[in-house]
């Protein structure tokens, strides 16, 4: 594989290098998500961030620590390496995250190298707050999200085919502010030498996409016109010398003509090593993220298969439950189906009306009293509306209820009787009929009846029952049971 410049100067998308833990380089075409993310198979889920984008002709460019899921900045990235080889420590130390963890009066009881980050410039510093800090907001709805996905990756960024024959190195060169060219190079010692002049070249900060070498220059990260490239002319003079190996003659083109007269000191790679010296600043591992929402994924993925498992078994016994449901429903529904539909043809349904008489009383009225039950004969006392047997229960019941109806099928009557011992205990009242019950139109006795039972044999110690009368009337006009009567043949 080689690098894959025609792909790169020619993509619709965004092209992400990411360095790994052996200083390969992977060049992706970013298949971004979630308006910020994209995901890598092989590798983790990364962060995009327009203030570190870089241009190749008319393609972003976006660099990468394989340990860190931000952005690279190269020239921070130079910033922090020069201070940090200057001042001969090997990382820089994040006093806020330190301040934070520990007591401020201990860390300052501690002998701790300078706060070199004071030293840096603002963009720097900048750079090392965006390094290190994560979205969680925006984390957060990408995890939400992972629910309802068929993958715990919306999509994956697939590497670059590669296509070309290009066998030389190669450097990447910042020739302006946040633009990028890809060019030739050829190494010899610890030299550089490009389109752009002569760089210099430290072993550490090589990269290799398979066994190509790749290196990372600034020449000017300054707004305003790019730098141009040598003329042709001198760009096959430089071919010339060094298939001679005059290697000497060509250091002369790191300040030539094209420079504008100004001899510039040379150039050095840049370092995407961050992980080294920035350990203290990096943000969570795109390794972690993946793997969270590979989890969250999976735990919806199980929970959803044992919670369908026994739905499926359960399917065929709940559509016979519902069938029979239904079933018992239409049933007990018949009554007020029918009532509904007479009332919809026009039809009115008789009222039926009880009225209580005696065989006298029913003789006068023209009765046969052989063919009426429940006659109340006059020799009959009336009922005694209290039987008790000990009067150490106390039961309260209504004196009277009158409802009024507003059909002509009866009323839904509601009382309460409560009922307690000599000692002030609850003792349970049983009536019939009970509260609650739909009444017919006219006079009826309910009687409720208080028991106390011995807790050890279950026997009735005594018992109090009282009765009164509930009383449903309306206005509807109906039809007389004893209309329904025969009635006997006039006496002669």
């Amino acid at each position: 594989m080689v690098v894959p410049l025609l792909e790169i100067k020619f993509s619709k998308k965004p092209i992400a290098i990411i360095k790994s833990g052996d200083r390969q380089l992977s060049f992706i075409k970013i298949n971004k998500f979630d308006s910020k993310y994209f995901a890598v198979a092989d590798s983790g889920v990364y962060e995009l961030d327009d203030e570190y984008e870089y241009r190749y002709k008319n393609t972003s460019i976006y660099l990468y620590n394989y340990s860190n899921c931000k952005p690279l900045n190269l020239s921070s990235l130079a910033e922090i390496d020069t201070k940090l080889r200057e001042s001969g420590d090997s990382e820089l130390m994040n006093y806020p995250k330190l301040f934070d963890e520990m007591d401020e009066t201990k860390v300052k009881d501690m002998e701790l190298p300078p706060d070199r980050t004071k030293e840096l410039s603002p963009i720097s510093r900048r750079f090392l707050l965006d390094y290190s800090s994560d979205d969680e907001q925006a984390k957060t709805n990408t995890m939400v999200k992972v629910h309802s996905q068929k993958k715990f990756l919306q999509s994956t960024s697939p590497h670059l085919f590669g296509i070309g024959y290009n066998r030389s190195h190669y450097a990447i060169v910042q020739i302006g502010y946040k633009k990028l060219d890809f060019v030739p190079m050829i190494v010899h010692d610890n030299r550089a030498y490009t389109k752009y002049g002569v760089f210099e070249l430290q072993q550490d900060n090589i990269y290799l996409i398979k066994k190509q070498i790749l290196s990372f220059f600034i020449l000017d990260d300054k707004t305003g016109t790019p730098r141009e490239a040598m003329p042709g002319s001198a760009q096959k003079l430089m071919g010339k010398m060094a298939k001679k190996k005059e290697w000497k003659k060509m250091d002369s083109f790191h300040f030539p003509k094209f420079s504008k007269g100004n001899k510039e000191e040379l150039k050095k790679n840049v370092t995407l090593s961050a992980e080294k010296s920035l350990i203290q600043y990096v943000a969570d591992s795109p390794d972690v993220f993946k793997t969270t929402l590979k989890e969250l994924h999976s735990d919806n993925h199980a929970i959803e298969t044992r919670i369908s498992d026994p739905l499926t078994k359960a399917i065929p016994i709940v559509v016979v439950m519902a069938v029979l449901m239904g079933f018992v429903m239409l049933l007990s529904n018949v009554e007020p189906i029918m009532d509904a539909v007479a009332k919809y043809m026009g039809i009115t349904p008789p009222v039926i009306q009880i009225i209580q008489m005696s065989e006298d009383e029913a003789l006068e009225a023209g009765y046969d009293p052989d063919l009426i039950e429940g006659l109340v004969s006059d020799l009959d006392p009336p009922p005694d509306p209290t039987m008790t047997v000990d009067q150490a229960i106390v039961l309260t019941v209504p004196d009277s209820i009158v409802v009024e109806s507003d059909n002509t099928n009866g009323a839904r009557v509601e009382w309460v009787a409560t009922a307690q011992d000599e000692l002030g205990n609850p003792v349970e009242v049983v009536c019939d009929p009970k509260s609650t019950t739909i009444f017919p139109i006219g006079d009826r006795t309910v009687t409720c009846r208080a028991t106390l039972y011995d807790e050890e044999t279950g026997e009735v110690i005594e018992f109090v029952e009282k009765m009164f009368n509930v009383n449903v009337w309306t206005d509807a006009e109906g039809t007389i049971i004893t209309d329904l009567i025969p009635k006997l043949p006039p006496v002669p």
